[in-house]
């Protein structure tokens, strides 16, 4: 990344977090990295090789604590969103950490919920009671169909993962009927993204977040951007405040989520994604 483009990137987080820290209430996301195992192998991960490291629940609490206190006087809620590796791997931390911070949170009056990205490999029945009852979000990972997603997200043995994978998305749906696909899409895939995502929504997804993959190079007409909403280089100013934003999974600002409109939860239907194409490109 160059000079410029870092000198932007921390101006914009500035920015963003200053606007932030002036909220009267604040409603706060963190991410957390619950290990760097994984039983997949997928060519554009960018934790590289895999290793068997689980997330030390003592730190991160310790850390959380000192971070929260930054907005402890006008903190409402809290969201922990877990990823890695394969968070489901490491299902035992995250249930100690969501332990402890239970009852610190509940003495700030802060509410507290949890969510986390998945390859659903790992996501069985008990698994899914407990996120039911806790009222937890799961992000899962879905490359397409099977000529696609069995190429990109291959098990560590070389073996397809898409059977096993989609056999768990009714699964996840049934205690996360909002929940988001991720795709990461890879060159040669460009140009096969309404396949994809037409794919994923007949299954029962209600939206689709489109990631390209990392340190592969795409060719400026692989894309076909008039299916797409415009490219912005910076957080539009209307995602600060943004009412669907907690539906997005933080990523309507980067402008590559393809939302299916919902009518259980009207609010999603406010987000900019969803407007006219002349509305949005009169807003950037």
């Amino acid at each position: 990344m160059s000079t410029d483009m870092n000198a932007a990137v921390i101006a914009n987080t500035n920015t963003a977090f200053q606007k932030f820290r002036e909220r009267e209430q604040i409603r706060l996301t963190l991410a957390v990295d619950a290990t760097n195992m994984c039983q997949f192998a997928c060519g554009y991960c960018y934790f590289g090789d895999k290793g068997r490291r689980k997330v030390d629940v003592n730190r991160v609490f310790q850390s959380l604590r000192n971070f929260l206190t930054l907005f402890s006087d006008r903190m409402v809620d809290l969201t922990v969103h877990y990823m890695g590796g394969e968070p489901l791997l490491a299902w035992k931390e995250i249930l100690n950490l969501n332990s402890r911070l239970r009852p610190y949170l509940a003495e700030m009056a802060v509410g507290f919920r949890w969510s986390l990205s998945s390859n659903l490999a790992a996501l069985d029945s008990k698994k899914a009671a407990h996120l039911k009852a806790d009222n937890a979000n799961i992000h899962c990972s879905l490359d397409g169909p099977p000529h696609i997603h069995d190429k990109t997200r291959p098990y560590l043995s070389g073996k397809p993962s898409f059977r096993s994978v989609a056999a768990n998305v009714p699964l996840a749906l049934s205690f996360g009927p909002k929940d988001t696909a991720r795709v990461t899409v890879c060159p040669e895939d460009a140009k096969c993204l309404l396949e994809v995502t037409e794919f994923i929504f007949k299954r029962g997804v209600e939206s689709v977040c489109l990631f390209p993959a990392q340190h592969m190079d795409y060719d400026a007409h692989s894309i076909d951007t008039s299916e797409l909403p415009p490219f912005r280089h910076s957080i539009p100013e209307w995602c600060y405040d943004c009412e669907a934003r907690a539906y997005c999974n933080g990523g309507c600002w980067a402008d590559n989520v393809i939302v299916n409109s919902c009518s259980t939860v009207p609010i999603r239907s406010r987000c900019a994604l969803l407007l006219p194409r002349q509305m949005q490109s009169a807003s950037t």
